[in-house]
């Protein structure tokens, strides 16, 4: 069977927030949906435990670039929640249903219990190895987007990934000011660890 990939997450200190903001903070991850599925066909989300959400993909290998597109996507707007995210992968095959709450498979039990082991830390990889130690310094890294930064992040993180001038168009910026935007988001070093992990 083939390995599919699981994120599980949750939105930080959701209950001190209105029902509003919580649904729009979802609604931000549901619409990001169509740019995953230009690179990893077939991905499926849903929401649970009230404030908590789970994708599953057959892209095992975009995992983090999934991650740090949600990340980039909530950061891009301050009122939007932050949120808690746990990777992991395992043996398929993609579950049919949208409803991913009932399933049982390694992947999603790996995903969930590393997710209930997140304190401090808002980003993880339950596989170990080198794929959850540059997860960890990913999270770092991203943990200090600014507003600015993750909005330009949302478009570079696509795949095919866009120009500079292009994300400047969409974002009425100038190259200038999105060149500087990745620079500060550490983008160059994040591309390079992202193509090395999707290649293996």
């Amino acid at each position: 069977m083939p390995d599919i990939c699981v994120l599980t997450g949750d939105f930080i200190a959701s209950t001190r927030h209105s029902t509003a903001t919580l649904e729009a903070s979802f609604g931000v991850i549901s619409g990001l949906t169509t740019v995953i599925e230009a690179f990893a066909p077939n991905t499926r989300l849903a929401r649970t435990r009230g404030d908590g959400w789970q994708i599953a993909s057959p892209a095992v290998a975009h995992g983090l670039r999934i991650a740090l597109l949600i990340r980039a996507g909530l950061r891009a707007d301050p009122s939007r929640l932050a949120t808690r995210i746990a990777i992991a992968s395992g043996p398929g095959p993609l579950p049919a249903q949208t409803d991913l709450n009932a399933l049982n498979t390694p992947a999603f039990i790996a995903s969930g219990r590393c997710l209930d082991t997140l304190r401090d830390i808002g980003l993880a990889h339950a596989d170990g190895g080198a794929v959850a130690a540059t997860t960890r310094l990913a999270c770092m890294v991203s943990d200090g987007w600014t507003t600015a930064q993750a909005q330009a992040m949302v478009h570079a993180l696509h795949l095919p990934a866009p120009g500079t001038t292009q994300i400047g168009r969409v974002l009425k910026k100038s190259r200038q000011a999105v060149d500087q935007a990745l620079n500060s988001a550490r983008w160059p070093a994040l591309s390079d660890a992202l193509t090395l992990l999707e290649a293996q």
